[in-house]
């Protein structure tokens, strides 16, 4: 047998039931206490051929799911919610998730409607007021109602007591998952979805507990429901109750229509009125502070963006590992909270595109199992569509094709049966004609007729039509006056068999009727007989009636008695139904009246006696409460113990309460105010003694006083506290004082110690902060002796540093050059290489390291310089050659490219420079013998000078051009062509310098006098 947690199951399971998606099985079992437990394990169906979530997978989160909704009913329970369950235990185990409640013995509404137990107007109160009462309670602690009402999860208690009586519990609520988070905006339409599925959930009880019968789903009845007998059993209730039942199956039901908290009202729990008043209070009070939290929600949009952020990001990763309900729950969400988000919006296009993918995979599925007439395995790719998409019409139409296929295999199933039932007939007719059984054999051929005929089995209906004819012959030849005495004394006997049941009206036809075939037949014995029958019968009519009437008026009378709410009134009925009941001279009646009548007499008496008693109550109650105002504990304490004296006569449990919490209270006053005056004497003494202890200066003791009488006087509300709560601050600033003082001795003591053994080891270094730290903390204190052996450890240890430091900073400066000197030789740095060696030598001179240091330094400067040297001589060579090419002095640029190949013979840019300036060269001697040309000419020319066309006239000799005045051209025209040239060719070559144009501007000026001449 399985076990779970510590419960032992035992024999086999109580009950197992398939249900769409999961197996649910009870088990019977022990703990150990004594007690019988009931376990129900819940176990999510695998669904093999679809592809959805991973079914472990899915069958953990139902398990999960399931597991949530117990929590939730443990929840509620556990905070004095009514009519639900306990949950004593929950878990996990191999069999699938389980809880443990009690066991009852008289299970649920389901069995009793199974067995037909039938219900009157009260069982149906009692019913609907725990179903309601649960729900409430359920909706108060998490926010929304069970959502999972159904008479499998309603059990009855106890193990007697009439069904009206009998207390409901309610088991396993459905888990709505992250949407019941309170902070979640789907909460409000959750609760509304949640009850109206409750709300159809009790119509639905009510309708099954009337009409005795089962329904498996909504399709079991037709809405709105007709009345019928069962309904007119309820009595003058009925047409009431097949209202309220028609008003919760009722779809479209309006915002005002009835509402758990209605149906509570209306039908209270007995002796659970005041509880269940709290409950519907609580409720509301819920549902103010819910619209509160939403307002405060609807203000702070900071944390609506960070929860719709959320949800977004929940809703892609549930997405991406293909958990589509959970994601589309919090797209939904998401949405909820910022409506037309472009992003939320395309997640959720995401979702259902996944969503409509799995849906129609599930109902191509099932196509193809239903064209293969493969209905169970058609039935359950259906339950996998309508999980992903509930209410498609594709799969109401499947499910449609399904229900014909099976009604068709039903039908031939029928037919198989009435064939069989056929041929059973046609062989008792048979059987009966061989017996000369004429009746009989007619009958079953008879009988056997239609069948043939709706079969459509000709053969059998011709054996039929001739076995019955053949019957009907062989009756037929008897005698017709026999057939006619057999019928007259056949409705005699008729007539009496009815008139055994009352059934007057028959038995009178009946005799009538045999009168007549008598009268026909002139049997003068059958006529007497049938008129003195027909003569008693209509006296044991008339009898009936009265007596009927004179007993439907006693059952009203004692009905209308038992619920009058008036005691006089209800005295008065029985007293009738009694006189009744005596003219009946029925034993059982004056029995019952009598009882009645007994009962509410003595209860009209109770009445009385109950009013004066309540009166009273509340008079001491008050007197006491005036005494207790006044510190009057002890008459508040008389007057109380009499208020819960009369309380408990009258057996009211509530008010005995009251007066003993009443009493409480007064009995804790007396003994407060008894301690009070005890107290402040205390008071007194303690301060006292903590004066007494501050001037010792104890101030372990005074503080230990000043804070007992601190607390006195807190406890007092007594002005003293102030004295107090000061005396205290000196004690304990006192005490910090002196234990800050020790603490700093024994730290400057400890740090003493430590110097004088790091100078045992010659840690003079650390020794000197020893001692300068004990110092420090040695002066905060008043005695001055440690302070003088700090100073003196100081002084000494400084000695020994000082004696140490210098050779221990040769040896640092050494080492420190070295390491240096050694570091720039590696980064080639030569000169401050040989710098640190000094160094090195200069705190260690002859050391042979930094000797040989230095001297390879040395070297590697030398061949370094060398380099550099050969480096800058041909950078300046490449530099000043190319000046030199620039200003056309090809000489120099083609020995400063010389020099630099002699430096670096293979360098492409001095060789460039090389031809370059060869070629310089070569055009400038080109220039050269062009330049000496014009140069001759300009120097003939300024040799030459003319005057006018005609003659030699010389110029005056203090003339501006007489210098010039010693050649002479042929003609002026000559002269001017040839300036001309000269100016054109030097300004061409870029050889017109000052000199040659002021030589040539000086033969302009010479032309212009001439053309004034």
């Amino acid at each position: 047998m399985p076990t779970f947690g510590d419960y032992h199951s035992s024999g086999e399971p109580v009950a197992i039931t398939d249900e769409r998606g999961h197996i649910s099985t009870v088990w019977r079992a022990q703990k150990g206490d004594g007690r019988e437990y009931a376990i129900k394990v819940f176990s999510a169906r695998r669904r093999g051929g679809v592809r959805a979530e991973s079914p472990d997978a899915l069958a953990r989160d139902r398990g999960l799911e399931f597991l949530a909704g117990i929590k939730d009913l443990k929840k509620a329970q556990a905070e004095g919610g009514a009519c639900l369950s306990p949950v004593h235990d929950f878990g996990i185990a191999d069999e699938g998730a389980w809880y443990a409640t009690d066991f009852y013995s008289r299970s649920n509404l389901k069995a009793w409607i199974t067995r037909r137990g039938g219900v009157d107007s009260a069982g149906l109160r009692n019913v609907v007021a725990h179903l309601a009462a649960g729900c409430l309670a359920l909706k108060q602690s998490r926010g929304y109602s069970h959502g999972n009402l159904k008479v499998s999860n309603a059990f009855r208690v106890g193990t007697k007591g009439k069904f009206h009586q009998t207390p409901i519990l309610l088991t396993d609520p459905f888990p709505a998952g992250p949407a019941h988070e309170l902070d979640n905006p789907n909460l409000e339409l959750l609760a509304g979805t949640m009850e109206a599925q409750d709300l159809r959930g009790i119509g639905e009880i009510i309708l099954q507990l009337v009409e005795s019968r089962l329904l498996t789903s909504s399709e079991d009845y037709n809405w709105p429901i007709a009345p019928t007998p069962a309904w007119k059993a309820l009595g003058k209730d009925g047409d009431r109750w097949l209202k309220l039942c028609n008003q919760l199956l009722n779809a479209n039901r309006a915002a005002d229509a009835v509402t758990l908290e209605s149906l509570a009202k209306e039908h209270t729990l007995a002796g659970g009125g005041g509880k269940l008043l709290l409950i519907l209070t609580v409720v509301g009070v819920v549902c103010l502070v819910g619209g509160g939290a939403y307002a405060l929600k609807v203000q702070s949009s900071k944390r609506n963006e960070a929860n719709f952020q959320a949800d977004l990001t929940a809703a892609k990763q549930a997405l991406g590992v293909t958990n589509l309900f959970e994601a589309q729950g919090k797209i939904k969400s998401a949405l909820a909270r910022k409506p037309g988000d472009k992003d939320a919006v395309a997640v959720e296009s995401e979702i259902e595109a996944h969503i409509n993918r799995e849906f129609n995979n599930a109902v191509q599925s099932a196509d193809a199992k239903l064209t293969s007439e493969k209905l169970d395995e058609a039935e359950k790719f259906l339950e996998v569509a309508e999980k992903w998409k509930p209410n498609q019409p594709s799969v109401a139409g499947m499910r449609k094709q399904i229900s014909d296929l099976r009604e068709k295999e039903k039908l031939k199933v029928t037919a198989a049966a009435k064939r069989g039932e056929m041929e059973r007939l046609l062989s008792a007719g048979d059987v009966a004609i061989s017996k000369s059984l004429w009746d009989e054999a007619r009958t079953d051929f008879d009988k056997a007729l239609p069948l043939a005929a709706e079969l459509e089995d000709q053969a059998a209906k011709t054996r039929a039509q001739e076995g019955s004819k053949r019957a009907a012959d062989m009756l037929n030849a008897r005698s017709a006056e026999d057939r006619m005495r057999a019928e007259a004394d056949g409705l005699v006997a008729s007539a009496r068999a009815a008139a055994l049941t009352n059934g007057w009206t028959e038995a009178t036809d009946f005799l009538n009727r045999s009168l007549t075939v008598a009268t026909t037949l002139k049997d003068s014995e059958r006529i007497n007989t049938a008129n003195n029958e027909l003569r008693a019968a209509k006296t044991s009519q008339a009898k009936y009636l009265s007596e009927k009437k004179s007993r439907d008026e006693f059952v009203d009378w004692m009905t209308r008695g038992k619920a009058a709410a008036d005691l006089t009134t209800a005295t008065n009925l029985f007293k009738r139904a009694l006189d009744r009941a005596v003219e009946l001279k029925d034993t059982g009646y004056q029995a019952q009246a009598r009882e009645a009548l007994r009962e509410a007499e003595a209860n009209l008496i109770a009445s009385a006696q109950k009013d004066q008693a309540a009166k009273n109550y509340r008079s001491y109650m008050s007197l006491g409460a005036a005494a207790a105002q006044t510190n009057g504990w002890s008459d508040a304490i008389t007057q109380f113990n009499k208020a819960a004296g009369i309380a408990k006569g009258l057996q009211d449990q509530e008010q005995v309460a009251k007066a003993e919490a009443e009493l409480s209270k007064a009995q804790a006053g007396l003994e407060n105010w008894n301690k009070l005056q005890s107290s402040v004497k205390q008071l007194t003494g303690l301060i006292a003694q903590a004066g007494q202890a501050e001037v010792a200066k104890l101030w372990d003791s005074a503080s230990n006083y000043f804070n007992q009488a601190l607390a006195l006087a807190g406890q007092l509300n007594d002005g003293r506290a102030k004295d107090a709560r000061a005396g205290l601050d000196r004690a304990v600033a006192a005490m910090k004082l002196q234990a800050q003082e020790k603490q700093w001795q024994a730290e400057a003591q400890a740090l003493v110690g430590q110097g004088k053994a790091a100078a045992a080891t010659n840690g003079w270094s650390a020794a000197k902060d020893f001692f300068a730290q004990a110092m420090r903390l040695a002066e905060k204190l008043p005695e001055r002796t440690l302070l003088s052996q700090a100073d003196a450890e100081y002084t000494k240890a400084v000695a020994q540093l000082n004696a140490e430091i210098t050779a221990q900073q040769k040896q640092a400066a050494y080492t420190g050059a070295m390491a240096e000197a050694k570091k720039k030789l590696d980064a080639r740095e030569y000169q401050l290489a040989m710098d640190q060696a000094d160094k090195a030598l200069a705190s260690k001179p002859g050391d042979l390291d930094a000797e040989k240091l230095k001297a390879d330094a040395k070297q590697k400067l030398d061949v370094q310089i060398a380099a550099e040297t050969r480096k800058r001589q041909f950078d300046t060579a490449m530099t000043e050659g190319n000046a030199a090419y620039t200003r056309r002095e090809y000489p120099v640029a083609a020995e400063k490219a010389r020099e630099a190949l002699a430096l670096q013979p293979d360098d492409a840019g001095a060789k460039t420079l090389q031809r370059n300036a060869k070629a310089g060269l070569d055009a400038q001697a080109e220039d050269s013998k062009a330049y000496k040309d014009f140069n001759d000419r300009l120097a003939n020319l300024m040799k030459q000078f003319s005057v006018k066309k005609q003659g030699a006239t010389v110029l005056p000799e203090n003339s501006a051009e007489a210098p010039f005045a010693k050649v002479f051209l042929p003609t002026l025209d000559q002269f001017q062509a040839e300036s001309k040239y000269l100016r054109a060719g030097f300004t061409a070559k870029g050889w017109l310098d000052a000199e040659r144009k002021k030589c040539l501007d000086e033969l302009d000026k010479i032309m212009k006098y001439w053309n004034t001449q």
